[in-house]
């Protein structure tokens, strides 16, 4: 329980630390990955605390058959799905955001800001995609998506602005499945 606490306060003091970096601040991604690799550390110095003799006899485990028979590969292939899709989103939108220019240009339609739902949307839809080794649909997520901006595509710096950011987001979904597929 302790080193429960342990991380949670420690989670809580880098969220804090990073809000206060991040204050003023354009979404950056450097600040990004910092945030998450003192997550990462975070964690990893809570499970060197952890004395495995203690959790390898909870109930959970010994309900599976003890530590031995827990199914790894499903739970390991499992955790590398979350991740991705995870990252999907909250990664994803960073780096997009990182990429574009800071002047967003004016658009008949809706708030660009709908913009960081429809890029997370998808990179989910194209890693399931390309997953699933359909490849050949993942371009008719990008052609509706092109499609629903046609208008205001006739403008040059709004035209600019969407192929940057939807570019960069069908990378980061493309190198999203390409680490998955090394994972699993």
């Amino acid at each position: 329980m302790a080193v429960l606490a342990f991380v949670g306060v420690l989670h809580f003091v880098i969220d804090v630390i990073s809000a206060r970096v991040r204050h003023g601040r354009d979404e950056s991604v450097h600040l990004f990955l910092g945030d998450q690799l003192a997550h990462v550390l975070a964690l990893l110095l809570a499970w060197s605390l952890i004395d495995p003799t203690g959790w390898a006899n909870a109930s959970v485990v010994a309900a599976f058959g003890g530590l031995i028979s827990l199914p790894w590969p499903e739970i390991t292939t499992g955790a590398v799905y979350l991740s991705a899709f995870a990252f999907a989103h909250e990664g994803g939108n960073t780096i997009v955001a990182g990429v574009l220019p800071a002047e967003e240009p004016e658009s008949d339609g809706e708030d660009l800001e709908v913009g960081s739902l429809i890029g997370s949307l998808e990179r989910w839809i194209i890693l399931l995609l390309g997953i699933a080794g359909l490849w050949e649909a993942v371009a008719l997520v990008v052609a509706a998506k092109s499609i629903a901006r046609f208008e205001e595509l006739k403008k040059q710096a709004f035209a600019e602005y969407f192929l940057v950011g939807t570019l960069t987001s069908v990378l980061v979904a493309f190198v999203l499945v390409l680490l998955v597929s090394l994972l699993v």
